[in-house]
C-alpha cells in the first residue's frame, strides 16, 4: 500500500458501513445475496496485481449470473477482461465508428439464451473498467445513455486521479445507488422506486460492533 493511499483506508474506514446499516432494499439484496457470500472480507483488503485480477474477474461472472444483463462493455486496455468474456460466451467485439475515437470501451452481446437470473431487476448493460475510463465515457456521451446500466470501477484507490474521478462519477445525478468498496465501486442506474442511497461498505469482520442482532 503506498504512504499516499494510508490517508485513504482510514477515511474509507471511517465512513464505512455494514450491511446492517442498508436502508435500500436494492443495495440491501446486492449486499446480503451478491458481495457478502461471494467476496467478504477479501474485497476490502489490497493485495496482489494476479490476485485483484482474479477478483475482477470474479466479479464480472458474479454479476452477470445475478443479474439479466443484455449488454456488455469492456476497456480494451484492460486485456485480463477478455479472458472471463470468452468464458461467459460473449460475442465478438462491435465498435462503432461513432464511438472508436470517444472512448476505449468495446461492446459484447450476451447470447439471447441463458441461465434465469437470480434477481428480479435486471439491466441493460454493464460497464466494466477503471474510474478514468469511465468518467471518459460519460463525458464523451454525455450521459449515461441507458434506461439502467452497472459500472464496475476497478482500483479505484490506485492513485488519487482515480479516486478523484470516481467520486466525480458518483457525484453524477443519474445514479440512484452506489456502493464505494476500497478496491472496486459500484453505480447503478435502474428505474426501480425506491429512494436512492450512497454507501460506503465494509464488512462487519472489520467493525464488529456495528452488528445487529435481527
Amino acid at each position: 500500500m503506498a504512504l499516499w493511499s494510508i490517508p485513504l483506508w482510514w477515511i474509507y474506514y471511517l465512513k464505512s458501513l455494514t450491511v446492517y446499516n442498508i436502508h435500500s432494499p436494492f443495495l440491501f439484496d446486492f449486499a446480503t445475496r451478491l458481495w457478502s457470500p461471494h467476496f467478504r472480507p477479501h474485497v476490502c483488503v489490497t493485495g496482489s496485481r494476479k490476485n485483484q485480477n482474479l477478483t475482477t474477474k470474479k466479479w464480472i461472472t458474479v454479476l452477470s449470473s445475478y443479474y439479466r444483463v443484455r449488454h456488455f462493455l469492456l476497456d480494451e486496455r484492460l486485456p485480463e477482461l477478455f479472458g472471463v468474456a470468452h468464458e461467459l460466451g460473449l460475442s465478438s467485439p462491435q465498435k462503432s465508428a461513432g464511438e472508436a475515437n470517444l472512448h476505449p470501451f468495446m461492446a459484447y452481446v450476451k447470447p439471447v439464451l441463458q441461465p434465469r437470473s437470480k434477481s428480479k431487476y435486471s439491466f441493460e448493460v454493464l460497464i466494466i473498467g477503471d474510474s478514468l475510463s469511465m468518467n471518459l465515457l460519460i463525458s464523451s456521451r454525455g450521459g449515461m445513455n441507458y434506461e439502467s446500466g452497472v459500472f464496475l470501477c476497478l482500483d479505484i484507490h490506485k492513485s488519487r486521479n482515480r479516486y478523484t474521478a470516481w467520486e466525480n462519477i458518483r457525484g453524477q445525478k443519474e445514479f440512484n445507488f452506489s456502493i464505494e468498496l476500497y478496491n472496486f465501486g459500484l453505480l447503478f442506474k435502474h428505474p426501480v422506486n425506491q429512494r436512492p442511497e450512497h454507501i460506503t461498505l465494509i464488512s462487519w469482520w472489520f467493525k464488529p460492533w456495528k452488528i445487529k442482532l435481527l
